[in-house]
């Protein structure tokens, strides 16, 4: 019998420990994976709700920060929005839930429905670019039109596309776009025409009016104006100010994600060191037996690092189907946690694209074969310094 096929049978000598110790490594290395995609996505989602916030300001009815605000403002107070100096633009926006938010680990977000002034540039709420994948955009003459635009992940749940229509609120909506933003939340969202939305949802007024400085500097001064102006009945907050107030859940979720990851990694190099002692322990005598007949120690040393790393490969194609089935849930949980902390758009609670990169799945390989090497680094110091005496006379 080879080296290497002695060490694949040895591998489940006892199975139930080498099954136990195969769903560890799986488990470490699913943790992994998954913090470490976590990570990747706070950073992308920090630098996204970052974008052009330096120059933007929000106004929304008093006290509804901190949450899906679902209070209105008179579309009077624009005129003097517009005027006040430093501002270049404003935009309208009616936001009106379809569906509930559920459990933040379950996977299902409402759909968030926006409508915009089409005449001025669409806004994402939670920032974000705005692409179209097919159709068009909303246009100008769009104003109190039946069409909306629709996020990918929302046509692909609905099955819906350009040119066909969806319901809502009982009334008819021609799609006349896809667009894609980069991120489940955006992706799941419809944008309709301000006065469409209007008559949709029969409301009057507006949710929230974002509004465009000309120049990052004079930020606190249009938000002082804008506050002496509108009163009390409004909150007027810069992005950049909602920015560091997210930065405290950012820090705290960024924080538990790398302790998890850290964890993961001590841990299924530990359980690998503390099986690989074991088995090593259990099979001094048969050490012994294979050098008293001849073997080398390159060939027991091989065969103890085979035993090794074909541990850590079964344990990194568990670690992959964990990832799969088990990841997304534990992100969105993880994510979930910063939701209505002040956060545009739910903050990170939208959920992330859970998609396995080759890059990712190539670097727990390679810690796979870690902790395999590590694992093994016992054993074959104990079989290379192992006299054969000594060794059958071992109990």
């Amino acid at each position: 019998m080879s080296v290497a096929s002695r060490a694949v049978k040895n591998v489940f000598r006892k199975k139930v420990r080498s099954i136990s110790v195969i769903i560890i490594i799986g488990f470490c290395l699913g943790i992994f994976i998954t913090m470490s995609m976590v990570n990747a996505n706070i950073s992308e989602r920090t630098n996204r709700l970052s974008a052009n916030m330096d120059t933007t300001v929000e106004i929304r009815p008093a006290g509804s920060y901190g949450g899906f605000s679902r209070g209105t403002m008179s579309e009077s107070i624009l005129s003097t929005v517009k005027s006040t100096a430093h501002v270049t633009a404003t935009q309208k926006v009616i936001t009106h839930m379809e569906g509930e938010m559920g459990d933040p680990g379950s996977g299902k977000r409402p759909t968030i429905v926006q409508g915009e002034d089409p005449s001025v540039g669409l806004i994402l709420m939670g920032g974000g670019t705005l692409t179209i994948n097919s159709g068009r955009t909303l246009n100008s003459w769009d104003s109190s039109s039946l069409v909306a635009i629709i996020g990918t992940r929302y046509a692909e749940d609905q099955n819906v596309g350009v040119g066909e229509t969806i319901d809502l609120n009982g009334t008819s909506i021609s799609v006349v776009g896809v667009f894609t933003t980069g991120n489940q939340f955006g992706d799941n969202g419809i944008i309709l025409p301000f006065e469409t939305a209007k008559k949709v949802y029969a409301i009057t007024g507006m949710n929230t009016v974002y509004v465009t400085v000309d120049y990052a500097g004079y930020v606190d001064d249009v938000v002082n104006a804008l506050k002496n102006s509108l009163g009390d009945g409004y909150d007027v907050v810069s992005m950049s100010e909602m920015a560091a107030r997210m930065q405290e859940s950012i820090n705290s979720i960024y924080t538990n994600s790398e302790t998890g990851l850290w964890l993961s990694l001590i841990t299924g190099v530990t359980v690998m060191i503390f099986v690989m002692i074991m088995v090593t322990r259990e099979r001094t005598k048969e050490i012994g037996v294979l050098k008293a007949i001849g073997f080398k120690n390159s060939s027991i040393v091989t065969q103890f690092f085979i035993e090794s790393i074909v541990l850590a490969f079964l344990g990194f194609i568990v670690g992959i189907i964990l990832t799969m089935t088990a990841g997304p849930s534990l992100s969105n949980i993880i994510l979930g946690t910063s939701s209505g902390r002040g956060m545009p758009g739910g903050g990170f609670g939208g959920g992330i694209e859970f998609t396995l990169s080759p890059e990712l799945i190539m670097y727990a390989l390679i810690l796979a074969i870690a902790f395999g090497i590590i694992g093994s680094l016992y054993p074959i110091l104990k079989a290379v310094s192992l006299k054969p005496a000594e060794a059958l006379r071992y109990e």
